[in-house]
């Protein structure tokens, strides 16, 4: 399926727009929207991505809210540039459209070892 046309994605705009209406999002910790042709585990798909920046805690709070299972969520780690990030992935779907969460936290610096003196 090419989403070359607005039309075409309606689908998953109109499923944003309703996850928006049904879940307390005032309560929901802020996040970005993208709606269009999405790489899924098993297949590529019309759906909707919602990512979550700076905190896993907040990936947690929309996992639950979403009702994505615990045990469809990955766990990466980036450490192939000067900050070092971890990611959370998981899918799920709502009303037929898949719907993943991203959340990307930057991990801590690693502890320096101090330097032992010789004896």
């Amino acid at each position: 399926m090419n989403a070359s046309t607005v039309d075409v994605q309606s689908p998953a705009i109109e499923v944003l727009y309703r996850i928006l209406d049904r879940l307390p999002h005032r309560d929901l910790p802020a996040a970005h929207f993208e709606t269009g042709m999405m790489v899924l585990r098993t297949d590529i798909a019309l759906g909707v991505r919602i990512t979550v920046h700076g905190s896993l805690g907040s990936f947690e709070i929309w996992r639950e809210a979403l009702g994505i299972d615990p045990a469809a969520v990955e766990w990466r780690e980036n450490r192939q540039s000067t900050a070092a990030y971890e990611l959370l992935e998981g899918e799920g779907a709502f009303a037929g459209v898949p719907v993943i969460l991203s959340g990307l936290a930057r991990l801590a610096p690693a502890p320096v070892d101090p330097v032992t003196p010789a004896v």
